[in-house]
C-alpha cells in the first residue's frame, strides 16, 4: 500500500473528493472522486507517471512530502534558495551595523587619543557623553572633567575594548554567513543540474533503510562486474538482506574489486 499525503492535504484545503476532483480537471488531471479515494488510501496509483507531480504543484509541496517518503514540504532547490536569500539579507544587514559601530570605534579612538594629548574642558557633545547616555551613566556624563578626568579615561578604554570585541565577532559571524551562502549556492547547482542528492528528499525509501541515497547506492554497485560469479552474486544478495532488515551496516564496494 502506498502512503501518501493526498487526504491531508486535500482536508488542508477544505475539499470533498468532488470539489478536488473539478479542481484538477482545470490543470489537465482527469480523475473521478472515486479513483482520488482510491489514491488516498493507496489502493490505486495514477496510471500517468508525471500525475504527482501535478498533485504536488497543484498543493505546493514537493512531490516526495506528498508521497511520504520526506517530511519537508518544498523540494531541495525551494529550501536552498530561501536560505541563500534570508543569509543574504543577515550579511547584508550585518555589514551596515559594523560599518555604524567600526565608525563609533573610530570617532571613540580619535577622541581617546586627543583628550590624553589634552583633557577637554567638558565632554559635552563627545562621542563618550553619548556613549555614557545611552548606558543609563548620566551622573558620569555631566560631571566636570577636572573631577572625573582618570574616570573619562577608563571609560574610553572600556569602551573601545568592548567595541573592538563586538567589531571581531560581527566579522567572524558575517564570515560564517558569507561561507554558508557559497556553500549552499553550490549545493543550489547542484541540485538544479541533478548532480546533488539529498537524503531529505527521497524517491523511494526501501533503497534508504540504510541511511544510504539511490544514487549512492547506484554509484556504488558500479564496481561489481557484469558478469557475476556465485561468490558475486551472494554478497549481492547479503546486501539486499542488510538493506530489508535496517542494519546499519555500511556497503563496502571494495569486496566487488577484483
Amino acid at each position: 500500500m502506498t502512503v501518501n499525503r493526498l487526504n491531508a492535504l486535500r482536508k488542508e484545503r477544505g475539499l470533498t473528493l468532488k470539489e478536488l476532483s473539478a479542481e484538477l480537471s482545470k490543470i489537465g488531471i482527469k480523475a473521478t472522486h472515486s479513483q482520488l479515494g482510491y489514491w488516498e488510501k493507496g489502493e490505486r496509483s495514477p496510471r500517468k507517471e508525471n500525475t504527482w507531480k501535478q498533485l504536488a504543484d497543484f498543493f505546493n509541496v514537493s512531490e516526495s512530502y506528498l508521497l511520504g517518503y520526506s517530511d519537508n514540504r518544498k523540494n531541495a532547490d525551494e529550501r536552498l534558495k530561501e536560505k541563500i536569500a534570508e543569509d543574504s539579507l543577515k550579511a547584508e544587514e550585518l555589514k551596515k551595523d559594523i560599518l555604524e559601530l567600526q565608525k563609533m570605534y573610530d570617532n571613540l579612538k580619535d577622541e581617546y587619543e586627543r583628550f590624553l594629548k589634552k583633557p577637554f574642558n567638558t565632554i559635552e557633545d563627545t562621542t563618550l557623553c553619548k556613549i555614557l547616555y545611552l548606558h543609563g551613566r548620566i551622573k558620569l556624563a555631566t560631571s566636570s572633567v577636572e573631577n572625573k578626568k582618570d574616570e573619562f579615561i577608563v571609560s574610553y578604554e572600556e569602551y573601545l575594548e568592548e567595541f573592538n570585541k563586538e567589531l571581531l565577532m560581527n566579522h567572524s559571524e558575517l564570515e560564517f554567513i558569507q561561507e554558508d551562502i557559497a556553500k549552499n549556492t553550490i549545493l543550489l547547482e547542484g541540485v538544479l543540474k541533478g548532480s546533488t542528492f539529498s537524503l531529505n528528499d527521497r524517491v523511494n525509501p526501501a533503497f534508504e533503510k540504510n541511511g544510504k541515497s539511490q544514487k549512492e547506492i547506484s554509484e556504488e554497485l558500479k564496481v561489481i562486474p557484469y558478469v557475476l560469479n556465485y561468490e558475486a552474486t551472494m554478497k549481492v544478495v547479503e546486501y539486499a538482506k542488510l538493506l530489508s532488515e535496517k542494519k546499519e551496516n555500511q556497503f563496502n564496494p571494495s569486496i566487488f574489486k577484483r
